[in-house]
């Protein structure tokens, strides 16, 4: 089902893609769709009737690091207040955004740097430098966005995952991904 609902969404951004731009996609258009890898389940638990294993890959129409490169916020560019940017450092031990570290864009700024923009529901985790503890599992290592912080931005160390409508609620992958499975 899950697979199905991916190539059903995937097919309908490009024609929308193609629509945009006054085009008709081209013959065989559909062949280009990449199925994703199935998932290795033998080292993992079974699973309730029903159930499956899925990659990330495999439930989410985003996985993306965060901004870098000559677009990234320059010192003079941050501000007191504005569209927040998120950093590890704005992250506590208890998977807890410090209002007090983070750092905020101007709109304008925001929509230069369109590659990590956070929407709702979004979930966040670091790519780099995670914790012993995040890694045993003692400290959550992704967290869902709150939602003062969902119209925000984020830095290289952190990844944001962007789950399909209805294939994983995103309090779900968020409490998955801190479970010994997903490290």
């Amino acid at each position: 089902r899950i697979r199905a609902e991916r190539r059903r969404r995937w097919e309908q951004a490009e024609l929308a893609k193609y629509e945009a731009k006054g085009q008709k996609p081209p013959k065989n258009w559909q062949e280009r769709y990449v199925e994703p890898e199935p998932v290795d389940d033998s080292a993992l638990p079974a699973l309730p009737e029903g159930g499956c294993w899925a990659s990330l890959e495999g439930i989410s129409t985003k996985v993306q690091d965060g901004n870098y490169g000559e677009q990234y916020p320059k010192n003079d560019e941050w501000l007191e207040d504005g569209v927040p940017f998120l950093t590890p450092a704005a992250i506590d031990t208890n998977g807890k955004i410090i209002a007090s570290k983070v750092k905020y864009v101007s709109e304008e700024k925001n929509a230069e740097l369109t590659k990590a923009q956070l929407q709702p529901e979004d979930v966040i985790f670091p790519n780099r430098g995670s914790r012993d503890a995040q890694r045993n599992g003692e400290q959550p290592f992704a967290i869902l966005v709150p939602e003062p912080f969902s119209h925000g931005n984020i830095n290289p160390q952190l990844t944001l995952v962007r789950s399909w409508k209805g294939s994983i609620l995103p309090e779900y992958l968020a409490l998955a991904m801190n479970s010994d499975v997903f490290l």
